[in-house]
Order: C-alpha cells, then structure tokens, then sequence
C-alpha cells in the first residue's frame, strides 16, 4: 500500500503565496504513485467557519481530515509535509496521531520574531495607505490584549489567536518524533543560513536538517518557479528511505 501524503498550509498570507507551488507538489508526488491530500483550515480557502482560529483548532482540522481519509482506506504509512508554521502543526499532532515520517519548509524556528514579522505587514500596510504610522508595534499588541481585532495582511487576529501560536515552538520536540523529521532549510547564492542564529532552545541535533536551495514561495516572489527541483528532489530521497 503506497503512503498517504498530507501537506499542511502555513498560515495567513503565505498559504495564499504557496498554493500553486503546492499543487506542483503534489502533481509530483502523485505521479510517483503517492496518494496526496491537502486541505483548507476552516474558514479559509472554500472551507466554511471563522478564520483564523486558534492554532490548536487547526490541529484538529488536521486530525479530521486524516481520520476521514483512513476511515476508507486501509491503513498505510502517514508521511506530514508542513511548510512553514504547517510543521509547527504536524508535529504538536503527533501527540495524537501515529506519523511514520514528516518533512518541514523552511520552518518557524523562533515564534516571537515570526510574529513581529506578522505585525510588520500592518505597519508596511499603514504606510503604503497613509503615508505614516499612525499605530506602532506596542499600540497594536495593547490592543489585542484589550480585547479587540488587529488586521495582518487581510485577516483579523486576535488575542486568543496570538496566544496559541506561542505555544507552538519546537524546543519540546526530540527523541522519535524528531529522528523521523526532515527540516529543509532555504539557502542560496545571495542568503545563508546561520545555524548559529537558531534558538538554543531547539535541540537541532535532534532532527535531520539540510539546507536546499529554493524559492521562498510562501512569499510574493519576483520568479514564479512552481517546480522546485531541489527541494522535490530531496523529499523524493527522504520518503524513499
């Protein structure tokens, strides 16, 4: 029986930037014989519900959908591919879920600094619309702990939101979990990774880690290159093993 491959979205933005890219993936997968699934959170995508939830919501969204799938199919290996924050996800789930291997994209390795990166896209936003700043960092986190919403590239978050990403980190993964985890780390001729820069808090030695050269494409790139050859390549000699 050929594994189940389920890919898990980043989050905001990025599972926008990422969808054509996502789809090549899978293409790919499948035609060399995987069975592949992706998914929308609830209420993103086409999927009904309140977006965003809290992360732990979409953790369950990730549960459902694999019981949904093994409910009709006989039991075959379970691999994870989580790009970006999707990996945060696939690993807080293996707590529940047996998972035979899972591969990360360029994962979140430090969630406060992700997170001041979400708020720069309100800022960039203010000044893009006028001309200024008229609500820094310290005004916007002042409101969500008072209750209200704050827009990050189109969504309104809140503090329920916030809150649950933090709790979301690597650094209490290890052992098995980790020894059946790849970590792809985006390099190239104009950027390297400083391994050194990773939090001490994260037991790299832990995981299985390379660095491959691609496209950052859960962003607004200036190449559209849906196929990332070296990054397919990698995961093909990963899953293979």
């Amino acid at each position: 029986t050929q594994p189940l491959i389920v890919f898990i979205n980043p989050l905001l933005e990025e599972q926008l930037f990422c969808r054509q890219y996502v789809v090549s993936w899978l293409r790919h997968l499948s035609n060399r014989g995987y069975n592949v699934l992706t998914f929308d959170y609830a209420g993103s995508g086409n999927s009904a519900g309140e977006y965003p939830l809290p992360a732990d919501r979409m953790v369950d969204d990730l549960i459902d959908i694999i019981d949904w799938y093994q409910n009709g199919h006989p039991i075959q290996p379970l691999f994870l591919v989580g790009i970006r924050f999707g990996l945060n996800l696939a690993l807080k789930a293996t707590k529940q879920i047996q998972v035979d291997k899972i591969v990360g994209v360029e994962p979140i390795l430090e969630l406060e600094q992700y997170w001041s990166t979400l708020l720069r896209t309100n800022l960039t936003t203010q000044l893009s619309a006028y001309g200024k700043i008229i609500t820094n960092r310290e005004r916007l986190m002042e409101k969500l702990r008072g209750g209200e919403r704050i827009t990050l590239s189109g969504y309104e978050i809140d503090l329920q939101f916030y809150q649950s990403l933090l709790n979301f980190g690597l650094h209490d993964i290890c052992g098995t979990v980790a020894k059946k985890t790849m970590l792809f780390l985006r390099t190239g001729s104009s950027r390297k990774i400083s391994l050194k820069k990773i939090p001490k808090s994260i037991r790299l030695s832990e995981f299985n880690y390379e660095q491959v050269e691609m496209e950052p494409f859960w962003t607004d790139t200036i190449h559209y290159r849906p196929v990332q050859s070296a990054l397919f390549k990698k995961t093909d000699e990963f899953l293979s093993i």
